[in-house]
């Protein structure tokens, strides 16, 4: 009998995008919704999105892709919203978790 060889794992395709649908930023499942973000209109979207969280497990994924030419003005929407949620978090007792790329 021929004895089979173990497969080397360097081949394997690994896909670079931190966004998987079904789990949210730690791996749990979790609702989770992919948003792109239009110029006009984004802070209204972001707020949209953070009146919808109501401490079940929900993540919203932001996509910039609209504000390429100009980072420093999705840096201060996000630093707005950044003080929003905390200030939201702190009415609740609740500890608020971000990750702004």
């Amino acid at each position: 009998m021929k004895r089979l060889k173990k497969k080397s794992k360097k081949n394997t395709t690994r896909n670079s995008i931190p966004y998987t649908p079904g789990r949210n930023m730690f791996g749990e499942k979790a609702e989770t919704h992919l948003i792109i973000l239009e110029k006009e209109t984004a802070f209204q979207q972001i707020m949209d999105c953070v009146c919808q969280l109501d401490g079940s497990k929900k993540e919203f994924t932001f996509d910039p892709s609209c504000f390429a030419d100009c980072m420093d003005e999705y840096r201060e929407i996000m630093a707005k919203v950044q003080i929003i949620m905390g200030l939201k978090a702190r009415t609740a007792h609740r500890t608020s978790f971000d990750y702004i790329a």
